[in-house]
């Protein structure tokens, strides 16, 4: 047994992990898709009950590393009540565990090179490890044997008849015959659809019929739907989808059952607008290279690693050049019997809707957690809109019909006027080589600072308050405008800022107003704010 993961981005069924179990013997594979680690020993334990009951064989022994998801009480006690005899391999050597080890990294890079081929976004990963899963117990030959897995397993030959190239167009017919309530609403029968599979299918297709890329296996997802039908054992076995994978050594000949599948997709369950029109698998390949070139896929963990790589030096160099913008510090030598505040680099990959990279984003926070109260920081509070202010502002743009915006300010906290000084250490990995020993004296907030949200809170109020707009008496986080009988509505929370006003033009107003001070990473109408969507 072993475990890979977690994967950067979840999977369609929301999984992170991957256990990856293989059959000693017949080198047999089951993958299982979990959404967190501490799920591997139910999973293990249920694959274990579902094999001997399918079988009538007693698994003997599980082998795996001393990761505490495979030894713990829950598989303990389970093995001893079994009498499963459970091998870990020594701390640091993976070899004992070689089956498994080898079995997750050909997984790997065999999803990996399917999802660029067919040019799909990250989140078909499961799909991806699935899929190869699923074909190389039909198609790697045991060399001591002359015999696949599966055909070790099952005693006879694969099906692979059914096989179609990975991520390829299918076309699925339309029928939307009427039928009463007592009627069935699923026909026994195998899925038959047509597949193209040819290289430029996408671009030769202007049918309207909807266009769906099919991995050639089921994930786990549809295995779970189709539960009370099970699929052929050993299908619905490895159809789970998990980020993180572990093997278990197991010798389990599964049966096989019919399918059920529905033909017509409830129109409840679509996700997304249905008028958006059909996304062939072209627009999703272009998408994703346009970003494939300029941005790193690996997220790191520390400064040392991101420093190796040119995609992440150059988010650091940005956030660095943004802080030289503003004017944020000076580098100063250092003083003596002053608190020094650490500074650390926080990594995040922006994803779009298809969870594809879009943008690496490197941050650079202060650790606050050094700072002394009334000694390195004064005044902290700063405050933050209710969610109750949020719905009534809502409300009362639905009552006077008027359309409610919403701005983003990029690097908000930067624009803070500090008060208190405040001395930081040089950013890791950019210390200046003339000066190695001096510091920075922050004249702006930074990111992780005590006082940094007050700081921006009140050069944000300053600034609306000069240009006539007067704060809430109740509310602090309200601002209001009026004009005649009109007035523009403006409602704070930290960097996020909903405004509105029946007038549209005291809205226009309002935005070329903070366009002018500030630089916004997103304006636009409306759509989901504090988990509220509009």
């Amino acid at each position: 047994m072993d475990l890979f993961g977690p994967i950067p981005v979840r999977s369609l069924g929301g999984n992170k992990y991957t256990l990856v179990v293989v059959d000693e013997f017949t080198r047999f594979t089951w993958v299982v898709f979990l959404k967190k680690k501490s799920h591997v020993a139910q999973e293990i334990l249920s694959l274990i009950r579902k094999n001997e009951t399918l079988t009538g064989l007693k698994v003997k022994q599980l082998r795996s590393d001393h990761g505490t998801e495979f030894r713990n009480s829950t598989l303990e006690e389970f093995c001893d009540h079994k009498g499963i005899g459970q091998n870990f391999s020594a701390p640091r050597t993976p070899q004992q565990n070689g089956v498994a080890e080898r079995t997750n990294r050909t997984l790997i890079e065999a999803g990996r090179t399917l999802m660029i081929h067919a040019g799909l976004p990250m989140s078909f990963w499961a799909e991806a490890v699935n899929t190869a899963c699923f074909t190389q117990n039909r198609s790697l030959i045991h060399r001591i044997h002359r015999k696949t897995p599966y055909e070790m397993l099952k005693d006879r030959k694969p099906d692979v008849s059914f096989f179609h190239v990975f991520g390829c167009i299918c076309y699925i017919l339309n029928q939307r015959d009427p039928r009463s309530k007592f009627e069935p609403k699923a026909d026994k029968e195998l899925l038959s659809c047509p597949f193209d599979e040819s290289p430029c299918a996408e671009e030769k297709s202007d049918s309207t019929d909807p266009i769906i890329p099919v991995p050639c296996s089921l994930s786990q997802d549809t295995a779970a739907t189709s539960a009370d039908n099970p699929l052929d054992a050993d299908d619905s076995l490895e159809a789970e989808d998990s980020p993180e994978t572990d093997n278990v050594s197991v010798s389990i000949p599964p049966e096989s059952a019919s399918v059920i599948v529905h033909r017509d997709h409830p129109v409840d369950r679509i996700i997304g607008n249905i008028h958006d029109g059909v996304r062939t698998r072209s627009s999703v390949l272009n998408n994703f290279c346009m970003y494939v070139n300029f941005v790193s896929m690996i997220l790191p963990d520390k400064v040392h690693t991101a420093l190796q790589d040119a995609d992440w030096i150059k988010a650091m160099q940005e956030e660095l050049n943004e802080f030289e913008r503003h004017k944020v510090w000076t580098l100063v030598p250092r003083p003596s019997g002053k608190t020094i505040t650490g500074t650390r680099w926080v990594y995040r990959n922006k994803v779009d809707k298809d969870g594809i990279i879009t943008r690496n984003k490197a941050r650079l926070v202060a650790q606050g957690f050094t700072q002394i109260e009334s000694i390195d920081c004064g005044e902290t509070f700063a405050p933050v809109a209710r969610i109750e202010a949020i719905r009534l502002f809502l409300a009362y743009a639905s009552y006077m019909n008027f359309i409610v915006y919403q701005m983003d300010v990029k690097t908000a906290f930067l624009h803070g006027v500090l008060e208190e000084e405040v001395l930081l250490n040089q950013p890791p990995g950019f210390v200046d080589k003339d000066h190695p020993d001096y510091v920075y004296r922050l004249d702006k907030a930074v990111y992780g600072l005590k006082q940094a949200p007050r700081a921006w809170y009140e050069t944000l109020t300053s600034y609306l308050l000069e240009n006539g707009y007067r704060r809430g008496a109740i509310d602090n986080t309200l601002f209001i405008k009026g004009k005649g009988s009109d007035m523009v509505l403006v409602q704070i929370y930290v960097d996020d800022i909903i405004f509105g006003s029946p007038n549209e033009t005291l809205s226009k107003e309002f935005a070329e107003i903070m366009s002018k001070r500030f630089e916004m990473s997103m304006m636009a109408k409306m759509t989901f704010f504090l988990g509220l969507e509009v």
